[in-house]
């Protein structure tokens, strides 16, 4: 996950955000939770972090007709 993932000039923001978050809203709600879920998980303490959670969370976005 990179810092910085695009710059754009002052002019140009407000239409590239809104770009940027219809595409993300493009996307299935299971896709968006687990994005969002795997964001949070990974930010916890690496002892208290569960990837097994994870796994099962993405297989389910895989195995879904979502």
């Amino acid at each position: 996950m990179g810092l910085v993932n695009h710059v754009v000039p002052r002019a140009e923001l407000e239409s590239f955000t809104r770009q940027y978050a219809l595409r993300i809203a493009g996307n299935a709600p299971l896709t968006q939770h687990t994005a969002k879920a795997t964001v949070r998980e990974l930010l916890r303490p690496a002892e208290v972090c569960d990837l097994g959670k994870l796994d099962k969370m993405l297989a389910e976005c895989f195995n879904s007709e979502d």
